[in-house]
């Protein structure tokens, strides 16, 4: 895990530049930039469709990823980039008038998951 944060400052704060939900059932990407101005890369993927997936490549369900990279469950990784989300300042980019919606989506994606659903769909999907 201390590789999959390297280089990533998330104690100063983060700045969400911009926020995309797909129409999969769930999944959010964001992309972001830390004090330094180091771009990164959060997917939350979908939950709702658990089934066998027809493309090997595609994301598992109820993953949680850094720059591509599965985020470990329960890690003190994860704690720290969950941490720098919930206080996330948004960039000059993003209309204020998509602010409200996009808080409220990226804080549904976190509170999934802090959740025991999200434990049990890793379980599900074979993560844990």
């Amino acid at each position: 895990m201390d590789d999959l944060l390297k280089g990533i400052d998330l104690e100063s704060g983060v700045t969400l530049n911009n926020a995309v939900a797909f129409m999969d059932g769930g999944s959010v990407m964001l992309w972001l930039t830390d004090s330094n101005q180091t771009p990164f890369e959060i997917l939350f993927c979908q939950s709702v469709s658990l089934g066998k997936r027809s493309n090997p490549d595609a994301w598992i369900p109820g993953n949680f990823l850094l720059n591509n990279t599965e985020v470990p469950i329960r890690s003190n990784g994860e704690r720290k980039i969950l941490s720098a989300l919930k206080s996330f300042k948004f960039s000059d980019k993003i209309p204020f008038k998509h602010r409200a919606i996009e808080r409220e989506l990226i804080d549904s994606r976190i509170a999934f998951v802090e959740s025991e659903d999200y434990l049990k769909i890793a379980s599900e999907m074979g993560r844990i």
